[in-house]
């Protein structure tokens, strides 16, 4: 894959995430393995709820992080870059409202940043390279891995957007105190994004916009920016399952534009 990629003449990267309590228990269940987040807080559509890590096993955690990166690495991706967001376990551990814990790894802004800033320590040696105001959290990881890593490649920041299908920010607040820690360096900019925004917000800014939705239904998405097509709408209702003996749905049966 990488190969191909490169004869294409573009770079690679490899997201690193991990779900923590956005795991689905029955699924777990069948292959033997513990439903586990930063503490032991469900989720409402989730059957049970989950254990909270050990601290043995959040060392474990930051160093399959690291194994990963440098596996990636290995496979001759480009970089890698780790998902922090969303509410998989990285953000379950940044958050308050997903983070009670008592330990070293919850309770204070240091302590629940401590687990991310491992992470990036880990996955840096190894390639040799909701709550109630999230910002200051977030400026004293970004601040903290910057002092330490000025050179990495990015940040990718996701812009507040409020319900998953919303194309609209619903939300009153700016990722603009946390970008501007990395400025004038590579900063991604993510969510709700079209066409003309992201052309004002790199020419404005100086900054990278990237697509995540618009890509998932537009599988020629580029071509598409570049030339002002009409872009396809995500099926929402297949985003991640097609009908059953149909996996193809809502994944690659998006049609290519007629240009």
């Amino acid at each position: 894959i990488t190969d191909a990629v490169h004869e294409k003449g573009s770079s690679i990267y490899l997201q690193l995430w991990a779900l923590g309590r956005a795991a689905y228990p029955e699924i777990l269940r069948e292959k033997n393995l513990e439903y586990v987040a930063a503490d032991a807080i469900g989720l409402p559509d989730r059957e049970s709820v989950p254990r909270a890590l050990t601290v043995s096993e959040i060392q474990e955690y930051v160093e399959l992080f690291g194994a990963a990166a440098h596996n990636a690495i290995k496979a001759g991706c480009d970089g890698v870059e780790i998902h922090g967001a969303n509410g998989y376990l990285l953000d379950q551990f940044l958050q308050d409202v997903s983070n009670k814990r008592q330990d070293d790894y919850g309770g204070s802004i240091e302590n629940r940043i401590r687990f991310t800033d491992e992470v990036v320590d880990s996955v840096v040696s190894s390639v040799e390279m909701g709550m109630s105001n999230p910002l200051p959290t977030f400026e004293a990881l970004v601040k903290r891995i910057d002092s330490k890593h000025p050179d990495l490649s990015y940040i990718h920041l996701m812009d507040p957007m409020g319900p998953p299908s919303s194309n609209q920010s619903s939300v009153e607040r700016s990722n603009a105190s946390i970008a501007n820690i990395r400025l004038p360096r590579p900063v991604i900019f993510n969510t709700g994004y079209e066409r003309e925004t992201a052309i004002k917000k790199a020419e404005t800014d100086g900054a990278l916009v990237a697509f995540g939705r618009p890509f998932l239904a537009n599988p020629d998405l580029p071509v598409r920016l570049e030339k002002d097509l009409e872009l396809n709408q995500p099926d929402y209702a297949n985003l991640y399952f097609g009908p059953e003996g149909h996996p193809e749905v809502g994944y690659t049966d998006y049609k290519p534009a007629s240009t």
